[in-house]
């Protein structure tokens, strides 16, 4: 493997571990029984209830995408 496929492997490697322990944080997001805060530092935020379905649709949202980015980083990484 050339050094520059190495460093591509390493990016890759680091992109998927930074991405696995996002996936961890919301999937316990899925199961924790507290209000969820929505924001952006320039605007403001919302707080949605831990009861309200909105919560769950958004934390699911959250991990399709997140999955997805996954597996295209995984199977970047394959091909190399």
């Amino acid at each position: 493997m050339t050094n520059e496929l190495l460093q591509q492997a390493n990016r890759l490697r680091h992109a998927i571990t930074a991405l696995e322990s996002q996936i961890h944080i919301v999937e316990d997001m899925h199961h924790c029984d507290n209000s969820m805060n929505l924001g952006v530092v320039t605007i403001g935020a919302i707080t949605i209830a831990w009861d309200d379905e909105l919560k769950d649709d958004i934390i699911d949202l959250i991990l399709n995408k997140l999955n997805a980015k996954l597996k295209e980083l995984e199977d970047e990484f394959a091909r190399l």
